[in-house]
């Protein structure tokens, strides 16, 4: 009998799993080493105690002892109860353990249980970091996009139960970019925690802040009884008020504010992308009107239906290849020769039957984010055009304009460098034209943005020069070699002499700086011939050519200076 008993334990120990003996109520009747090594405790310990009370904590407890039971009842499957829980080991932690409780039966009779068990500690860990991750920001630990939009759709649907009201807030930091180039990333990254930290301080512990990615945040203030924009501008005041006080990175002070865009639901939108897009556009309009505001989201005065339809169509569009570009033709006003051209997009719309002009679908593309996702499909394919014409012996300078929304992005200057690698497209040959609003705005964002391009090869461009409050001195520092005068300031010339002086004024500061200069707009013989006397080098308009299809462009290339 002994010997049996001893060849019994002798298999328990090999076979490498956690082994308990319970009699039919539970009692421990035996255990091998790897279940004494776990629990902490010898077999002469274990052996005649409960082993539910001595080895399960109180709130896996019940579960325990309830399969245990069916498994005596004769409930279980012929291959056991399978069961996850936890035991206490014998240093106090909290292990979790993966059993299989299996009937014994001595002539017929069930005479006890064996449980099995595999230390799955580790691995469920594992398994709730993997989840947490992805839902969560691995730098701040705050929720992410995907957390933040399932939040979102079920305040949506109590929403629409009580009528409460939703603000999301979308808060983007001024100037952060400067953290990052003159302390680094790891600065940067310790700024933004330490930001996020302060805000969410600042909101009811009911409120959601979620990280998206980059340097914005997204605050979503659910179930509101008062008027939502009442409450978000109150909300983004305080925000405002607990980033008076400087953050100390690495020995530096940092001034930090942010820029909050509001969209409210149902006033603004009804589903969670629309409220997204909107807080985003209400973002831009706020760091458009000064750093550190606050804007609400003005729906445009137009059918919403016709809004909501053409965005909708528009999406389809960039699936679909119903975009398009056209090209401008761009002229040396001295020599009059075709040196250049400008692609200009333009949408085949199905549903219209005809090319849809660009102020009436860019706007909306700004406003709900499309813009992005159409701005890279524009640097596609001006470079794949590229390499097309150059193939034919044809090389124009061929421009290109950029959203100020793209230049936000943190993988902007990595997405041109995967075209241009993508395609072999001559980087020489292409030009980004960037509004001097958007260029000299937040000049410690956008200029590390400039010469990376600039690094890359292309050539940049200053459009609508003229209309915004450049800086001579950063001018002078940034690497743009073309000034586009603003079509604005062309249209009374040369009846004004207001705007033919500010014409001349800006011809002049770009052969002092050594810039070209591209007007804009010309419609009529008048403003042509007094470009000339000025001696503007370049020109574009209707009076010298209409934006047309590549394939038509191309008969007229051969007159440009090509090779």
């Amino acid at each position: 009998m002994q010997d049996d008993r001893d060849r019994a334990r002798d298999i328990l120990e090999a076979a490498g799993a956690i082994i308990v003996g319970l009699d039919p109520v539970g009692t421990v009747t035996l255990v091998n080493r790897a279940a004494c090594a776990l629990l902490g405790r010898a077999e002469a310990e274990l052996t005649g105690e409960d082993f539910f009370d001595v080895a399960v904590p109180d709130d896996d407890r019940p579960a325990a002892r309830l399969a245990f039971a069916a498994l005596m009842a004769g409930a279980a499957g012929p291959d056991g109860t399978h069961v996850e829980h936890a035991v206490t080991g014998g240093d106090g932690a909290r292990r979790t353990v993966a059993w299989t409780y299996s009937a014994v039966r001595e002539d017929g009779a069930l005479s006890g249980a064996v449980a099995a068990g595999q230390d799955t500690t580790e691995r469920c860990r594992q398994e709730e970091q993997i989840a947490h991750l992805a839902y969560h920001d691995a730098l701040t630990g705050l929720p992410n996009r995907t957390l933040l939009r399932e939040h979102l759709r079920l305040a949506l649907a109590r929403s629409r139960r009580t009528s409460a009201g939703i603000a999301l807030l979308h808060l983007d930091v001024d100037g952060f970019r400067l953290v990052n180039d003159s302390l680094g990333h790891a600065a940067g990254d310790e700024l933004l925690s330490r930001l996020a930290v302060r805000v969410r301080e600042a909101t009811r512990a009911t409120d959601l802040l979620a990280r998206p990615g980059g340097d914005e945040l997204l605050l979503l203030l659910a179930d509101l009884r008062e008027d939502p924009v009442t409450v978000a501008q109150r909300v983004a005041g305080e925000i405002a008020a607990a980033l008076q006080e400087p953050f100390l990175v690495d020995g530096t002070e940092f001034q930090v504010g942010v820029s909050i865009g509001i969209s409210v639901h149902p006033r603004d939108a009804r589903d969670a992308e629309d409220l997204l897009n909107h807080a985003d556009a209400a973002m831009y309009r706020a760091k458009a009107l000064a750093r550190g505001g606050c804007a609400v989201y003005a729906t445009a005065a137009v059918d919403p239906l016709e809004r909501l339809s053409m965005s909708a169509r528009l999406r389809r569009a960039l699936a679909r290849d119903e975009l398009r570009l056209h090209y401008q033709p761009i002229f040396g006003i001295g020599h009059g020769e075709l040196v250049g051209v400008e692609a200009l997009l333009r949408w085949h719309d199905p549903e219209r039957g005809r090319l849809v002009p660009p102020g009436d679908f860019i706007p909306l593309a700004e406003e709900t984010g499309l813009i992005e996702a159409i701005g890279d499909w524009v640097v596609r394919a001006v470079c794949e055009q590229q390499v097309r014409w150059a193939q034919l012996g044809l090389r124009p300078q061929i421009s290109f304009n950029v959203s100020p929304r793209q230049l936000r992005r943190l993988d902007f200057c990595e997405r041109v460098r995967r075209h241009l690698a993508a395609t072999g497209a001559d980087p020489s040959r292409l030009t980004v034209e960037l509004t001097e609003s958007a260029t000299l705005q937040d000049p410690a964002q956008t200029e590390p943005i400039l010469r990376e391009l600039h690094e890359l090869g292309l050539g940049l461009a200053l459009d609508d020069f003229g209309s915004g409050y450049s800086s001579l001195s950063r001018l002078i520092e940034l690497p743009v070699g073309t000034l586009k005068i603003d079509r604005s300031f062309l249209r009374e010339v040369p009846e004004s002499h207001e705007a033919s002086a500010v014409v001349t004024a800006i011809l002049r500061l770009g052969r002092a700086l050594g810039r070209h200069t591209v007007a804009e707009g010309v419609e009529t013989e008048a403003q042509h011939r007094f470009l000339a006397e000025q001696r503007c080098s370049l020109a574009q308009g209707f009076l010298l050519g209409r934006p047309l299809p590549p394939e038509e462009v191309e008969a007229l290339l051969p007159r440009a200076a090509v090779g």
